[in-house]
C-alpha cells in the first residue's frame, strides 16, 4: 500500500510534470488517504490488544450458546 501510494504520488513528478498548486493539493489528499488507510489497518489488525482493545466476552458467550444448541441435536450419522 505504501509503495503503490508513493508510485501514484511520485510518478508524475518523476515523469517531468511540473507541479501546480492543484496537483500538489491532490497529492496531499492522496497521501492523507494512504496514511489513514495504513493507520486503520494497523489498528484493526490486532483487535484484542492495544489501546482500542475489545474483550472477547461476547464471542465466548455466543460460542457457549451455539455449543448449547448443538448439544440438543444428535450427531450426524457417518
Amino acid at each position: 500500500m505504501v509503495a503503490s501510494g508513493l508510485l501514484v504520488v511520485g510518478l508524475p513528478w518523476l515523469a517531468g510534470a511540473r507541479p501546480t498548486p492543484v496537483s500538489i493539493a491532490g497529492d496531499v489528499v492522496r497521501v492523507g488517504v494512504v496514511a489513514v488507510g495504513i493507520v486503520i489497518i494497523v489498528l484493526l489488525s490486532h483487535p484484542y490488544s492495544g489501546p482500542g482493545a475489545v474483550q472477547p466476552d461476547a464471542l465466548a458467550a455466543a460460542r457457549d450458546q451455539y455449543d448449547a444448541i448443538d448439544a440438543r441435536f444428535p450427531p450426524p450419522l457417518p
